[in-house]
């Protein structure tokens, strides 16, 4: 076979590929370009779908990627970069269907992408009050990109303050496996004990570990209010109180203690969102106290729709990094 003719073939399956990555886009959330660092053309074509991020956010044709960079190898050096991102992504798609998600319902192929945007888009309309923001402020909710790993793994976290000195804010979907140890050293009122000695702790995030605060929805209590990023949210929520004063109330369920907390140092925050680690979510408060589904992570990124709904099906603690060369 001819070099024209070799170089053909290999564009096609490897164009093939590309749309199958555009019409199941959690392949595409699962692409580093560490795993093609051999090959600066391979590295140049993965930068290019991640916009120049370490992580794939919506949204970005993986198919106008390949036709610019693979369309028409000049060389025996771009034909072998071609080749290896052939392999590359077909060992992509074969993990990914390992783990079933080549399986659901295919991204609808409707959607217009835009290699140029720097941001990712809105959804469609629809009555869900969860909605991409790009502002940092209280009361935004933070989304780990899927391929983020421990501590943040799977985790959604609630900023409650931002400002020069930095950014504060707490894990509201992960159980701590500290909550027998915490209690004691918290030192409950005995008039409090009875209430929330058997209340879950969730994991707040990697700063202050062994000391327990809490979030709760009772003006009557104290603390500082987190304000709401959704114009019509009018949740209250509060950082810290008196917890006496919960004895007094019949709202223990108000209530969600943490064991540590999530924190950036100024100008941190906003290079991890430049890099892709985060989608930052506008949702109603009472998601910190009350979730609607048992994992916030999925529910999140499914509400949100599209392409995050892709994302939403990959499973935790599975490593599918692939490297080729």
């Amino acid at each position: 076979m001819s070099s024209p003719r070799v170089a053909r073939t290999v564009y096609r399956e490897l164009l093939r590929h590309a749309k199958l990555m555009d019409k199941h886009a959690a392949v595409k959330a699962l692409i580093s370009p560490t795993e093609v660092s051999s090959n600066a053309r391979c590295q140049d074509a993965v930068s290019a779908l991640l916009r120049q991020k370490m992580y794939y956010l919506p949204y970005a044709s993986a198919a106008d990627v390949v036709r610019n960079a693979f369309r028409s190898p000049s060389s025996a050096g771009d034909l072998g970069a071609a080749f290896m991102a052939m392999r590359f992504t077909s060992e992509k798609l074969h993990v990914s269907r390992q783990y079933g998600l080549l399986n659901e319902p295919p991204f609808p192929p409707t959607r217009t992408y835009d290699l140029l945007s720097t941001s990712p888009r809105a959804t469609s309309p629809s009555s869900s009050s969860v909605a991409i923001t790009t502002q940092i402020r209280s009361g935004v909710f933070l989304i780990a990109h899927p391929m983020l790993f421990r501590p943040f793994e799977q985790s959604v976290v609630l900023i409650t303050s931002h400002g020069e000195t930095g950014t504060t804010g707490f894990v509201v979907n992960i159980h701590s496996d500290k909550k027998h140890t915490l209690w004691p050293n918290y030192r409950l009122d005995a008039q409090v004990q009875p209430l929330f000695g058997s209340h879950p702790v969730l994991y707040g995030g990697p700063v202050g570990g062994g000391s327990v605060q809490f979030l709760h929805s009772q003006p009557n209590i104290g603390g500082i209010a987190v304000d709401a990023a959704c114009p019509d949210d009018s949740s209250p929520l509060f950082v810290g109180g008196n917890l006496l004063d919960f004895a007094k109330l019949p709202h223990s369920k108000e209530v969600v203690f943490f064991n540590g907390y999530a924190g950036w140092t100024p100008h941190m925050l906003e290079k991890e969102l430049d890099m892709g680690s985060w989608i930052m979510v506008t949702a109603p408060l009472s998601f910190a106290i009350h979730p609607p589904t048992p994992n916030l992570w999925r529910h999140l990124l499914k509400q949100l729709g599209h392409e995050y709904d892709q994302f939403a099906r990959i499973p935790p603690n599975v490593d599918f990094t692939v490297h080729v060369s």
